[in-house]
């Protein structure tokens, strides 16, 4: 049996837009994180295991930035053949 007694705070931001222009349609997000935790799996080895706090700090798995941006472009006579 496992037992989970570590402790872990998660901020974020989320950001997110859309613009459509035409038959252009585009997308933006940004999220900004930051994992803070004591023990990031089920393996970790603790350096004191009698203080936690002693461990406390950013996961392996943090992500800071992460940016995506997408686009769709649709021409008039692609649109008029998918609507049959």
């Amino acid at each position: 049996m496992r037992m989970s007694d570590s402790t872990s705070n998660y901020h974020g931001l989320q950001l997110y837009a859309a613009k459509r222009k035409g038959d252009l349609l585009m997308t933006t997000s940004y999220t900004w994180s930051k994992v803070l935790t004591d023990a990031s799996g089920f393996n970790d080895n603790p350096e004191d295991p009698f203080n936690r706090r002693f461990n406390y700090g950013l996961a392996t798995f943090d992500r800071r930035h992460v940016f995506s941006l997408t686009y769709t472009y649709t021409p008039k006579g692609l649109a008029a053949c998918v609507a049959l």
